[in-house]
């Protein structure tokens, strides 16, 4: 099959899915699909599924967030293993925040969880706070509201 008639099927299948072709997230399904094989989709899809996700809960989550399919099957274990299995959340979680899988493990979510949970058990922060909605933070709003305001607090216990 041709570059071009491969391309094309892809777009086609993206508009079957729902997505809107005028907007980015059309976009960025194609690219999505376009970066992988039918194979290597289903491979992801599987690992998605191990997790106890269905194919509707994962088209949700790419509708969402369509590059988080781009994770790898390794990224996704990894970051599956650490939400549900560490942090107890819901294996769901990912359909409502498909991006938390191409954060870094090791450079963003774990650090921020301890943070988190470091502040909660000094009684600093809310012990209900919303700690999915704090990983997607940008780095400097993380910084201000978490990290400069409870230094000397952290630093002298």
């Amino acid at each position: 099959m041709t570059d071009s008639v491969r391309f094309r099927r892809t777009v086609e299948k993206v508009k079957e899915m729902g997505f809107n072709p005028s907007k980015m997230k059309f976009v960025e399904a194609v690219y999505a699909m376009s970066a992988m094989s039918e194979s290597t989709w289903e491979r992801k899809v599987n690992a998605y599924k191990r997790w106890g996700l269905s194919e509707a809960d994962i088209l949700v989550a790419f509708k969402k967030h369509p590059l988080f399919i781009l994770a790898s099957e390794d990224k996704i274990e990894r970051a599956m293993d650490f939400f549900v299995n560490k942090m107890g959340w819901e294996s769901s979680l990912i359909v409502e925040r498909p991006i938390l899988v191409l954060l870094s493990l090791e450079e963003r979510i774990i650090p921020r969880t301890s943070v988190i949970n470091d502040l909660k058990s000094k009684g600093l922060v809310a012990k209900h706070i919303y700690l999915p909605t704090l990983l997607e933070y940008q780095e400097k709003k993380f910084l201000e509201k978490f990290v400069t305001p409870y230094k000397k607090e952290v630093l002298s216990c």
